[in-house]
Formats: C-alpha cells, sequence, structure tokens
C-alpha cells in the first residue's frame, strides 16, 4: 500500500525538529490550540504545493517566507522536509531557504529508490538546486521516480470542508465535467456526485444511505445539469416524504459539511488517494454524525493512509490509543507523541481515551511555556 513510513521536519513554523515521524494507517492528531496539529498538516500541504511548482503562491498565501520558518529569521532561515513511502523503498528530501526578498528558495533537493537494486545499496539522484520552486515539480527530464513523486505528492490535498458560508466553493454553481476527484474545498460535490450516480451506482447508493442516516429528512439528490448545454450543476435535493427541491443553501452547516465528508470516505478505492488528510472535520456535526464519521474513517482506512487534526474528545473516543498522535508546544516548538496502549490500560478500565484527555491524563493541553 501506497503510504507514509516517516516524516522528517525542521524549522517549519512551530515544527523546530520532528525526526522520522511514524505514521501508522490511521493517525489522529489531537492537541490544544497553537500546539502545532494544523503546522503539520501545513507541511503535507506544502508537499503537494511543491509537485506542481507552487511553492511561490504557497509563500505568498502565507503572508511571505518569514512567517514559514520556526520563529523567523531571526532563529532559523532554513525549512527540511525528508518523506519516505511505500516501505522505505522511496525517498524525497527538500531544503528551502529564506532570501533578502521574503522568500524561499530550493538549496538542496534529491530523491532516492531501493527498486530496483542491482548493487543492494540506494539509486539517488541529486536535482538541480538554486530554484524558487521545487525540481520535482517540474516536467523537464522525466525520469521514473520522479514521476512518481509528483504525481504522490499532489495526491496529497489537505480536505477542509469548513466554509459553509453563502460565498463558500460548495454552494457555488459547478462544472459538470470537473469529476476526475473531489475538490478539497468540495467545489465540485455536485459534478462528482453525479459522476458516482452514473458510473458507480453502488457507491452512490452507500453515500445517499448514510448521509440519510444523520439527515433522514433528505429523501434523494436531484442531481440534473442546469442548462441544455449540459456543463454546469448544482446540488439539489428532495424532502422526504414530498415533491419539494432544495439546493444546498436550505441545507445547514452540520448537514453539508457531512454529505461531502461522506462522499470522499464512500467514493469508490479506485478513486481514493493514497492519503486522506482531513483538518478539524468534526466542525459543526451531530454527536451521531461524529459517530458515522469514525466509522467511515475506518472504512476508508482499507485503502488510503487516514491523517486527520481534531479537538473532538467524541471522535477520539472511537480510536485506538496507537492511532493517536498527541500534539504539545514546549518552549515555543511543537512535539508529537504517539500514545501507548501499554501505559493506559489500567485507564481504559475506567475511562474512555476522549476522556482521558478532557482530564488530561494524556497531554494535549495548553502548557505554560518558558522561553529563552
Amino acid at each position: 500500500m501506497s503510504a507514509i513510513d516517516w516524516i522528517t521536519i525542521r524549522g517549519f513554523k512551530s515544527l523546530a525538529r520532528i525526526e522520522r515521524l511514524s505514521l501508522r494507517q490511521i493517525n489522529i492528531l489531537i492537541g490544544a490550540n497553537g500546539s502545532g496539529k494544523s503546522n503539520f498538516i501545513e507541511v503535507l500541504a506544502l508537499l503537494n504545493a511543491l509537485s506542481t511548482c507552487g511553492l511561490r503562491n504557497y509563500v505568498l498565501r502565507s503572508g511571505g517566507a518569514k512567517k514559514l520558518v520556526h520563529f523567523g529569521p531571526a532563529a532559523s532561515t532554513q525549512i527540511t522536509i525528508e518523506v519516505s513511502l511505500m516501505d522505505e523503498n522511496h525517498q524525497y528530501l527538500i531544503e528551502l531557504n529564506l532570501d533578502e526578498s521574503d522568500n524561499l528558495f530550493v538549496s538542496q533537493e534529491s530523491v532516492q529508490t531501493w527498486i530496483p537494486s542491482r548493487t543492494g545499496h540506494p539509486s539517488r539522484i541529486d536535482l538541480r538546486a538554486g530554484d524558487r520552486e521545487a525540481a520535482v515539480g517540474r516536467h523537464d527530464g522525466p525520469h521514473e521516480l520522479i514521476d512518481f513523486l509528483r504525481n504522490y505528492l499532489g495526491t496529497l490535498r489537505v480536505y477542509r470542508f469548513h466554509d459553509t458560508s453563502s460565498l463558500s466553493a460548495m454552494k457555488k454553481i459547478a462544472d459538470l465535467h470537473d469529476n476526475r476527484f473531489l475538490l478539497a474545498d468540495g467545489l465540485n460535490l455536485a459534478a462528482f456526485l453525479y459522476h458516482l450516480k452514473l458510473n458507480h451506482g453502488q457507491s452512490f447508493k452507500k453515500i445517499r444511505s448514510v448521509v440519510r442516516l444523520a439527515a433522514p429528512f433528505i429523501g434523494d439528490f436531484e442531481l440534473t445539469p442546469m442548462d441544455p448545454r449540459e456543463t454546469t450543476i448544482q446540488l439539489r435535493w428532495r424532502h422526504s416524504g414530498s415533491d419539494v427541491h432544495f439546493d444546498e443553501s436550505d441545507l445547514s452547516d452540520g448537514t453539508l459539511r457531512f454529505i461531502a465528508l461522506v462522499t470522499l470516505l464512500l467514493q469508490p478505492p479506485r478513486y481514493q488517494p493514497p492519503v486522506i488528510i482531513l483538518d478539524e472535520p468534526v466542525v459543526g456535526l451531530h454527536p451521531a454524525a461524529v459517530v458515522l464519521l469514525a466509522s467511515l474513517i475506518k472504512k476508508a482506512a482499507i485503502n488510503s493512509q487516514i491523517v486527520v487534526a481534531t479537538q473532538s474528545s467524541h471522535l477520539l473516543d472511537h480510536f485506538d490509543p496507537e492511532d493517536v498522535l498527541v500534539a504539545n508546544r514546549e518552549e515555543g516548538a511543537t512535539t508529537l507523541t504517539r500514545l501507548r496502549p501499554d501505559n493506559l490500560n489500567a485507564w481504559l478500565q475506567d475511562y474512555s481515551l476522549g476522556q482521558l484527555w478532557e482530564k488530561n491524563e494524556i497531554g494535549g493541553h495548553p502548557l505554560r511555556e518558558r522561553m529563552g
């Protein structure tokens, strides 16, 4: 299975030094506000940007490179990311340095593989440094390993379905033919569901059934093109027991988010990305929907590695201790520690994992920092 084995991060925001952090099939990140959960998620988003020559745009959206390096240029001027994939058969390393114009440039970049290994030693390729975009994102000088890494890193999309305002992506009219994969902000939710209805009926029926468990008032989705040329589509639905039709603006925020989450996690395995990254997916969900979400995450983990950042003790209750990474912030730097079940067995006889977190028995709570 194409999964991330481990990742090393140095100098990115609060992640001063994370060395070879092992990732399991399910990884639930918990921690206080500002502990660094979202920063870890952002590293994966940065890797995605590198794969599409999007480094400069990423830096611009972030407000400049000085906001990305650990405690600013006075403390750090370099970001290092190293990631190992597929049972350590492939590795990718990149070092990014801060320049005087508040941008990042590539100071070192390399890929290596153990497949095939005729000599018993890894094959390493040092890529061109000095540019403001990563070489792995360029298509010049094609190489099988570089092509694989480019495509793999390009699937590291951070799914955030938080915005359900009237101007949100999920409430916009979608391009009917934008249906290769579900976009990270849900912009093409209607188009993707329509594609599944036409081509993957069983998956569509499962999605509809699970949505109805949390929102029984939804009779069915009404997914038809909006214009004679069949170029646009809008998410419409019919109320249970009536012929009255509504659109996504008539759904509660939690229901709309839940539809997007169910679609992401129950899509056919052929469409599932190798890693599914969810940032605070529980926002606005009813407790019953949280229970369903936990079950869907476990089901999706059969085919995809899962990374979830959350502050929901209710969601945490449905996972094993070894699935959990606890983020703490100590002296300005984030630590990430995986829970060990042998240390919690006695506690778990009387309390759930979420309760232990609330009681501050497993960390992940605000800590007073000593600086300097």
